[in-house]
């Protein structure tokens, strides 16, 4: 079995910078503390915690600013129809602002 390291290829370690990238290291802690490198296991098991809750905080952060800049309620209320009105009233309201 090939060990996984940090410094190894395709370890799944890629995305582990990127906002919404895909933070997921092919490591075990046998691994590490075979080379006495234990503590980083756990490092790198934080790393990938924190990074769940960054994307988190990214998709909330970027809803957010896309409901606020498209303004989704200001537009739907704006391109509704108006609420049907009785002619009737209408024309009874004109005729009391002439006389």
């Amino acid at each position: 079995m090939e060990v996984a390291m940090p410094t190894a290829g395709d370890n799944g370690l890629g995305g582990c910078g990127i906002p919404g990238g895909e933070c997921d290291p092919n490591i075990e802690c046998e691994d590490f503390a075979r080379r006495n490198y234990g503590s980083y296991y756990w490092a790198l098991r934080a790393l990938v915690g924190m990074h769940s809750k960054l994307n988190i905080a990214h998709e909330y952060l970027q809803d957010t600013t896309i409901t606020n800049l498209l303004s989704l309620e200001r537009i739907a209320e704006v391109f509704t129809a108006p609420p049907a009105t009785n002619d009737l009233d209408t024309l009874a309201s004109l005729l009391g602002v002439i006389f």
